[in-house]
């Protein structure tokens, strides 16, 4: 495969995750649990829409076309994982999210490697900003996980369901602890 064709294909890859990025935050904005949070998942979500509409021109420019599969994907994506993230706590949502933005600054470092490789300085430049971006959401996922875990209030409002689950599980580990102390007692 030429190096244009990897540039290409990373490219596309870079733009499913960026789109999946983006229904996630949308998603969020939902759970945020105050203003602050709700205008930085806002916010996030918008420079993604941004970033997906860069990393589209740099496709047509390589002369790629923009999967018109990709943003069924991305949506897809991020709707399964809500959904399966219905059964788990808030924070394990955000480890997901971690996650996922983990995986495109690695993405944006290996994109800048190649476009290196390639001469592109273009899609390097591209490849440097969305590293930048994502490293920032790294770090601020990193944050609100660690404030959590110190015990400070939560970013993200559990969903309905999360609640009801959260409650149940709750409700068997009590039941064991009882059942447990009757035994041994």
């Amino acid at each position: 495969m030429s190096t244009q064709a990897h540039l290409i294909a990373q490219l596309r890859s870079v733009l499913q995750l960026t789109q999946t990025e983006v229904q996630v935050a949308r998603i969020r904005v939902a759970q945020a649990r105050t203003d602050a949070v709700r205008r930085e998942l806002n916010e996030n979500a918008n420079n993604a829409e941004r970033r997906t509409q860069e990393i589209t021109r740099e496709l047509q420019r390589l002369g790629g076309v923009a999967d018109v599969v990709s943003p069924l994907v991305g949506r897809v994506g991020a709707v399964v994982k809500g959904t399966v993230e219905q059964a788990g706590p808030v924070d394990e949502a955000l480890l997901g999210d971690l996650t996922l933005e983990h995986q495109l600054r690695d993405r944006a470092i290996y994109l800048r490697a190649l476009a290196e490789a390639a001469g592109d300085t273009k899609v390097r430049k591209l490849a440097d900003r969305l590293e930048q971006a994502h490293s920032a959401t790294v770090e601020w996922l990193t944050t609100v996980l660690a404030e959590h875990a110190l015990g400070g209030p939560p970013a993200l409002k559990p969903t309905p369901v999360q609640m009801v689950v959260g409650g149940a599980t709750r409700a068997v580990r009590l039941a064991r602890t009882v059942s447990r102390h009757a035994r041994s007692g």
